[in-house]
């Protein structure tokens, strides 16, 4: 008896491989080095997705996060397989 699969290919039929995605709930926290003393502080991306003043946890050094800043985070999850749940 044949396997499903060999009788897919055996009748020239192939099954279309759908891509997925892991969605990534806004409370997952992202790390982001310090420029000053290159620490990681970790945020969540609901809360970087507000654009806010980022102050390091250990030097205490801070600075804005930016919208271009936010975009390649978001793409750069996109291309890995990752989408962000309540995705603008």
């Amino acid at each position: 008896m044949l396997k499903r699969q060999n009788q897919s290919n055996a009748l020239g039929v192939s099954s279309p491989s759908a891509p997925f995605a892991t969605i990534i709930n806004t409370q997952t926290e992202i790390p982001i080095s310090c420029d000053e003393c290159d620490c990681e502080t970790h945020y969540p991306i609901g809360y970087l997705r507000t654009l806010p003043r980022l102050t390091c946890g250990f030097c205490r050094d801070s600075r804005e996060f930016s919208q271009l800043e936010m975009h390649v985070l978001e793409t750069a999850l996109k291309q890995m397989g990752f989408f962000l749940a309540g995705a603008k």
